[in-house]
């Protein structure tokens, strides 16, 4: 059956089916364009970004599709980061979708989640072009053949001194739940901590102090997105993404 269904969604035959069931909130897939990486080679530019996971449980499966901004961009390939992984991808002109399925040896191999799962590298129109989230639409995304959240992250800019900073830690070794989130999330720390919330584009959005495992970090008046915790110990400095959705 998840042939089949492969099979009619690399044709864009059932996008309808996918659009009319609800999505959970404890699954959502990541495009994260704040870490993209333009690099140029021979005179050709090339713009690559990840895509990952946040799951509560595992992953046999993952399919999505969209439509992008073709007057900047030009797909190219794609690379897969999960061991034994599957993939294939497919850029359709019929419908200007690009299609992306698992197959094989995937279908029984449990993929972990909130890692990076693949990267999309496309040729961007020229060595200047900005790129958007804009620039991706009119997407689909599925986790073993039910249809799930997706995110588009805000492409990181220059002006936010946060994310440069952030890009001299590691991630952090915590269990931070729930992740998604709506309200509050709870680190799994003894210590004390500074945390400090940041947006994609490195600007700081919210600071509190945490004392131990018991407390929570209110998440309630930030908007849905996908956001950078930096977390400060007498001990070390880490940091995490979370996902905000209500």
């Amino acid at each position: 059956m998840k042939r089949i269904l492969s099979f009619l969604f690399l044709f864009g035959a059932f996008t309808s089916i996918a659009q009319s069931h609800s999505k959970s909130v404890l699954d959502t897939m990541v495009f994260d364009l704040a870490n993209a990486t333009t690099t140029t080679t021979s005179g050709t530019t090339y713009y690559e970004f990840p895509v990952y996971a946040i799951t509560t449980g595992g992953i046999s499966s993952f399919d999505f599709w969209f439509q992008f901004n073709e007057t900047k961009l030009t797909y190219d390939t794609t690379l897969v980061f999960v061991t034994d992984l599957d993939s294939y991808s497919n850029f359709n002109t019929s419908n200007n979708n690009l299609s992306n399925t698992t197959s094989g040896p995937s279908l029984t191999y449990e993929l972990p989640g909130n890692t990076t799962l693949l990267k999309l590298r496309f040729i961007l129109s020229s060595a200047s072009t900005i790129i958007e989230a804009a620039d991706f639409f009119a997407c689909t995304a599925l986790f073993n053949g039910n249809p799930c959240n997706y995110y588009w992250t805000a492409p990181a800019t220059n002006n936010g001194a946060g994310i440069n900073e952030l890009n001299l830690y590691k991630e952090c070794d915590l269990n931070i739940h729930p992740n998604p989130a709506s309200n509050y999330v709870q680190l799994n720390s003894n210590e004390e901590s500074l945390v400090e919330v940041y947006d994609l584009n490195g600007s700081k959005v919210m600071e509190t102090r945490m004392f131990n495992e018991n407390d929570q970090l209110n998440i309630e008046t930030l908007e849905n997105a996908t956001y950078w915790l930096k977390i400060s110990t007498a001990s070390s400095i880490c940091k995490s993404r979370i996902v905000k959705l209500n």
